[in-house]
């Protein structure tokens, strides 16, 4: 049987029997999942993670990319996002920091395009290095980005921006029977 892993935000990070991670990995007859997105994380944490088990050739025969959207700042333990809340046990200067980065540095504009030039550099850079099969979808779009996101020159996969249910990514992986 083949592995499979979900890699992204909470788009991909549930296990209940209903979502559509599990339904996906019937379809596709692959063993239990191996992996599954973290709930607010940035893509830069997704790379991190996909970079550790290339290194230790765990790659999944299947990755499945839902990449989040562009304006989560990466931490790598506490999630960090616009109007993020506090979180007890956590030193509350953090807080304070990223209430300060939001006001006097965030850029849009910059965010988009670091975004798009990771995930290009990802996609054609990264991935081709790897064996077994990978299947990419776009942020959902939040409402910032949703009529940029029509124009955008990333990969196919991800400038459709379509969500990628269990049907639609077995038929691209080819190995639904009929």
């Amino acid at each position: 049987m083949k592995s499979i892993g979900f890699f992204g935000d909470s788009f991909c990070a549930s296990n209940q029997p209903e979502s559509w991670c599990n339904i996906l990995q019937t379809k596709l007859g692959a063993d239990r999942i191996r992996w599954f997105g973290n709930p607010g994380r940035s893509i830069w944490s997704v790379f991190f993670q996909y970079n550790n088990l290339i290194k230790a050739n765990r790659v999944p025969d299947i990755s499945i990319f839902c990449w989040t959207e562009p304006y989560r700042l990466y931490h790598p333990k506490h999630i960090l996002s616009a109007n993020t809340e506090p979180l007890e046990g956590v030193d509350p200067n953090i807080y304070k920091a990223l209430e300060q980065y939001w006001i006097h540095l965030h850029n849009y504009d910059k965010d988009e395009m670091a975004y798009e030039y990771a995930i290009k550099h990802y996609d054609q850079t990264v991935l081709p290095t790897v064996t077994g099969e990978t299947v990419q979808r776009g942020s959902s779009s939040p409402f910032e980005t949703a009529a940029k996101t029509q124009a955008s020159n990333l990969p196919q996969e991800h400038s459709s921006m379509k969500v990628c249910m269990p049907l639609v990514v077995a038929r691209k992986i080819g190995t639904m029977a009929q």
